[in-house]
């Protein structure tokens, strides 16, 4: 019992024809992603597929993370929660907080980028009745563990990037 166009010859050709064409497009998209090179075919499709890997081009050991700390009038510091800021789950967010689709020419380039958010926050929470006088932002680093994501932050290397007032 099979289907009647399964025999059809000019059915098979173009089916065929759909495989192969899949498997080269997906074979343009691996060249791309393990030589950053753009694949010399079908760019556009391949670059879709390229596109589609992302997940795979960029596994670290180490976790990133964005801190931001609050200062008030009296010196006293807090840590501020900035996933309001950020849409999206924990991966998006991250990637945004760390701004992981820019590229900088600079090593303050990065550094630079948070002015403007800071400035926003410093607004947004002085009018939510945190009145923060300076606000700072680091990068926290640590190693990634198989017991969970925030398992090991409490060794973060905390980088200083900038700082609003």
């Amino acid at each position: 019992m099979s289907d009647s166009s399964t025999n059809n010859p000019q059915f098979r050709i173009v089916l065929d024809a759909l495989i192969v064409l899949y498997l080269f497009i997906t074979i343009g998209g691996l060249f791309t992603t393990f030589t950053h090179r753009p694949f010399f075919l079908l760019t556009a499709l391949t670059d879709f597929s390229y596109g589609m890997l992302a997940p795979y081009q960029g596994d670290e050991d180490q976790n990133y993370e964005l801190a931001v700390v609050g200062w008030d009038g009296q010196g006293r510091s807090t840590l501020v929660a900035t996933d309001q800021y950020f849409p999206g789950d924990k991966g998006e967010r991250i990637s945004r907080q760390l701004f992981g689709t820019f590229t900088f020419k600079t090593p303050f380039g990065r550094a630079q980028k948070y002015v403007p958010f800071l400035t926003y926050i410093l607004n947004y929470e002085g009018a939510k009745g945190h009145p923060y006088v300076r606000l700072e932002a680091y990068e926290d680093q640590w190693t990634r563990s198989p017991q969970g994501y925030d398992a090991l932050r409490m060794r973060a290397l905390h980088t200083f990037m900038t700082q609003v007032q």
